[in-house]
Parts: structure tokens; C-alpha cells; sequence
């Protein structure tokens, strides 16, 4: 007699092979990978291109993701004190993805103190925007950090995940000053499809 169809949990590598793997943002999560290098933005007036906005001339730290791990997407969240905001100039780059810095904060608000936001492609409003951290008083303090998009586009970084990360942050003004305290990577994962129609003989 045949058997009767119940259903059946696919492995993760078959439901990539038959195209079924969703596309969406959602699931799990793998991370956050933290770094607290409370380190002084220093020079300040320091960044060298103030139009390309790629954080350099100030500081840069490095995350290492280790293994060999591939995710579909990457959120990466700031914790920065200053007393002005729209001095902060931050890009980040991956090693293994050949597109160089992306872009994430250049120029945000004008005179609110810090930047507390977590970004990523995903999300629909603007980093830069007045609902996010384009208002002074959004961003400020730690627990209120925004979800929001970058400057560029996360989505550039081609199959993110093991190897180097390093942000680079620089103060584009004199006068004021800040800290990079922490700053984290995310990777969002998505859960297998439970395929009910699927059958093994």
C-alpha cells in the first residue's frame, strides 16, 4: 500500500538547489559580532574627501567574521558620541566583496549630539531623513537607535559574511569632537521552508 504524504523539512543546501529558498529578510539571526574600540575620532577636521564620503582620514576598525560562512544580507549598527552630529563621516568595507566602501552616514542632521542607528538595506526609510537621524533630537541615546538606510545600499556587498570587516570613521569639521564606542554586524537568516507537498519514496 502506498504510503501517504506527510511533511517533510528540507535541508537548507536542497531547498537553494530547487530554487525554493525565500528571499525575503526574516528568521534567525547569526551575530550580533561586536567591537567596543571606544576610540576618539581623531583629527578632528580630519576626513579627506568630504564629497565621496568614505570615512578616510580618521580612525578604522576591524571586525574579523571567521569561517567560511555566506549570508544574504548584513546589517551594520553604530553607537557614536559627538557633539555634532553632521561632522560624522562612516563607510564600511568587506574584504571578500571587491566593491570598496560603502557609504553609510555622511552629513546627517546638523547640530544633534550622537548617532545611535541600526542599518540596513531592508529598511524603508532614509538614515538621513527627518523621521530618522536627519532630526536632532532621533539617534541620540543608546536604546533609541533608528532602523534605517544607508547612504549606499548594503545590498551592494555581494554574498557577505567570513572575512574582514573594517569601518572607518572621520570628523569632516573643527570644533567638535566624538567617540567610536561600539559598533556591530548582524546577518540576518532565513528559515527553512517546510515544503508539504514534498515527498520521499
Amino acid at each position: 500500500m502506498p504510503r501517504a504524504s506527510r511533511p517533510r523539512l528540507v535541508p537548507a543546501l536542497l531547498l537553494l538547489a530547487l530554487g525554493c529558498w525565500p528571499l525575503a529578510a526574516g528568521g534567525r539571526e547569526v551575530g550580533p559580532i561586536v567591537s567596543t574600540p571606544n576610540a576618539p575620532i581623531l583629527p578632528d577636521n580630519g576626513c579627506l574627501d568630504d564629497a565621496t564620503g568614505t570615512g578616510q582620514g580618521g580612525i578604522a576598525d576591524v571586525i574579523v567574521v571567521p569561517g567560511s560562512q555566506v549570508f544574504l544580507d548584513v546589517e551594520v549598527e553604530l553607537a557614536i558620541t559627538h557633539s555634532w552630529r553632521s561632522d560624522l563621516q562612516v563607510a564600511v568595507d568587506y574584504s571578500g566583496s571587491g566593491t570598496g566602501p560603502i557609504r553609510l552616514v555622511n552629513n546627517h542632521d546638523g547640530s544633534g549630539d550622537n548617532y545611535y542607528a541600526r542599518l540596513g538595506s531592508q529598511a524603508t526609510v532614509a538614515c538621513s531623513s527627518p523621521s530618522a537621524c536627519g532630526t536632532a533630537s532621533n539617534c541620540s541615546l543608546p536604546g533609541t537607535a533608528s532602523w534605517c538606510s544607508p547612504d549606499e545600499s548594503l545590498a551592494a556587498i555581494i554574498a557577505p559574511g567570513s572575512g574582514v570587516w573594517t569601518l572607518s570613521v572621520c570628523d569632516r569639521a573643527a570644533g567638535d569632537t566624538g567617540t567610536l564606542v561600539e559598533w556591530r554586524l548582524d546577518f540576518p537568516l532565513l528559515d527553512p521552508v517546510e515544503l508539504t507537498s514534498f515527498t520521499v519514496e
